[in-house]
């Protein structure tokens, strides 16, 4: 696809998405304003790209696990290896790893 250029520390859309980052930062994070919690990706080097995904209305339609509206409550970002594909030939070895964690803020004390 196309290549373009992004300023900003911040994704956002309104619409359908599909796009490759990269490279990406050692730790991703995914803030979610309407549950109230962080989302924090931290990957290998193994992983040096991410890919932002959210089919929108049309393709959310399509796709028989997604509920019509259900397109408005998420957004997929997996890391990988896109830009430049790792190929594993017969007997060797290829390691990637990532963390996922949910952080919630502190609530005050009672």
């Amino acid at each position: 696809g196309k290549v373009k250029m992004e300023q900003g520390d911040r994704v956002g859309f309104w619409g359908e998405v599909d796009r490759v980052y990269g490279p990406t930062p050692k730790q991703l994070v995914v803030e979610d304003g309407v549950m109230g919690r962080t989302i924090v990706i931290t990957k290998d080097s193994g992983f040096p790209d991410a890919v932002v995904w959210n089919p929108w209305v049309s393709k959310a339609r399509a796709l028989s696990d997604l509920p019509d509206a259900s397109f408005r409550r998420f957004v997929c970002v997996e890391v990988g290896a896109v830009r430049k594909p790792v190929t594993v030939r017969a007997g060797a070895e290829w390691e990637g790893a990532q963390t996922l964690c949910v952080k919630r803020p502190k609530l005050p004390p009672e």
